[in-house]
């Protein structure tokens, strides 16, 4: 009975080891996403394509991904991101807010993907300025995302702009 006396604590440390020990091997960092194109504050027309091309890193396993194009209506940021305002624009009626959300598994242990997509700017799309958010999830649940800012054009503004210049 002595010998138990002794061995319990023993033990009981033992369990208490092996537990935190575990969690050393908790996966907490969030994927590194680095969007390569387009770039920040690029301007595009509609029915135009964007190239999305983007790296989604992660040290241990990645799971899925998600891409989302919002319309800046209210000038509103995120964190990742400055809002530059510009000037009103002129909106043609017909126009519409572009929303735009996709998302993908990433299959295997993949530490490495590399997201590719053409996005074609729809051609009813509201002039202005949009943000586009890239999102990465992995295997343990962290997520990240990353933001930049795209503007949809009117290609009659840039037409009629040379036009007057002719004129002078």
């Amino acid at each position: 009975m002595k010998k138990l006396k002794y061995i319990l604590p023993v033990l009981f440390a033992f369990t208490i080891f092996i537990a935190c020990s575990d969690d050393d091997d908790v996966d907490t960092t969030p994927p590194v996403i680095e969007i390569v194109s387009p770039d920040d504050h690029a301007h595009f027309h509609p029915g135009e394509t964007i190239h999305l091309h983007a790296i989604i890193t992660d040290d241990t396993e990645l799971a899925t991904w998600k891409i989302d194009i919002h319309y800046n209506s209210d000038g509103h940021t995120h964190s990742q991101i400055i809002t530059l305002k510009h000037g009103d624009h002129d909106h043609h009626h017909g126009e519409k807010e572009w929303h735009l959300h996709k998302d993908g598994l990433i299959e295997g242990n993949v530490k490495v993907y590399e997201l590719e997509l053409d996005l074609i700017v729809p051609e009813d799309a509201k002039h202005g300025e949009y943000h586009l958010g890239v999102f990465a999830v992995d295997k343990a649940g962290n997520q990240s995302q990353v933001f930049i800012e795209i503007e949809v054009e009117d290609d009659d503004h840039d037409h009629h702009e040379h036009e007057h210049e002719h004129e002078h």
